[in-house]
């Protein structure tokens, strides 16, 4: 059994560099809302809105390459 999900994580991680694209996505929206206090509640909907967007494309990619990797895939 320690075998299967260990596998099957070594395969589901091999795209490792989603996740730092996210991070760094994510940093960079940090520090512009920190540089711009006084903008209002649309711009940061909108930003929020386009990173929740740009991470579900990225998460369905990510899903969508490891489906033959990882056993029992799908829902």
């Amino acid at each position: 059994m320690a075998t299967i999900v260990t596998s099957s994580l070594e395969s589901s991680i091999k795209n490792w560099w989603i996740s730092l694209l996210m991070g760094v996505l994510f940093l960079f929206a940090g520090f512009w809302v920190f540089r711009t206090p006084m903008e209002s509640y649309l711009t940061l909907s909108i930003v929020f809105s386009a990173f929740i967007l740009v991470t579900g494309i990225f998460e369905i990619v990510f899903a969508l390459s490891n489906r033959n990797e990882m056993q029992s895939w799908g829902w």
